[in-house]
């Protein structure tokens, strides 16, 4: 007898498994997106001078001290940083504007990056990036996209593409302690 009704559960447990499929195939999610052939050899300046190799570097904060970070929302030591293009392909249709779309295993929900220091590490301290008029760039932020600033591709001949950028020391909570701080962030260029 219990055999025959965990057969019968069976049974409609499956006529109904067979027909879960059915309640879902209305709905379409349609996606579309765009690849340019537009293409820059990249480079970091620091400082009045290349830093790294093809685009990657470290860029070095001055020392502040932490009573520059002690109230809440407080940032200091903010130094600028340029990513250049150059040898620049425009691509069909042809692109004249570039920035960078910045993302980090490292952002926060703000979009600073998080200290990743392994010794010595400094607490309630992040990095903040931003673009050149000083507004929040927010890390890992798709709308990136849409609200960087772009600037025009020089097309002459050995022309350089400054993009300008600042980074800084910022502490959300306040009260941030003395040692070390570092972060990381990947960067890809974006074309219009």
């Amino acid at each position: 007898m219990k055999f025959n009704k965990l057969i019968a559960a069976g049974t409609i447990l499956a006529v109904n498994l067979v027909n879960l499929p059915h309640a879902f195939a209305a709905n379409t999610i349609t996606f579309n997106g765009n690849i340019t052939d537009a293409t820059c050899d990249v480079s970091l300046e620091y400082k009045g001078a290349a830093v790294g190799t093809a685009g990657t570097g470290t860029i070095a904060l001055d020392e502040v001290s932490k009573t520059a970070l002690a109230g809440a929302n407080s940032s200091a030591g903010q130094v600028p940083f340029f990513i250049v293009a150059e040898n620049c392909t425009l691509g069909t249709p042809a692109k004249t504007k570039v920035a960078a779309n910045f993302k980090s295993a490292n952002g926060d929900n703000q979009g600073y990056l998080n200290n990743t220091a392994s010794t010595d590490a400094a607490t309630n301290v992040q990095f903040r990036l931003l673009d050149s008029n000083r507004s929040t760039i927010k890390v890992n932020d798709p709308g990136q996209s849409t609200t960087s600033q772009f600037t025009a591709i020089d097309t002459e001949a050995g022309g350089k593409t400054r993009m300008p950028y600042f980074v800084e020391y910022v502490s959300a909570a306040g009260s941030a302690t003395a040692g070390s701080v570092v972060s990381t962030v990947d960067y890809e260029l974006m074309y219009q």
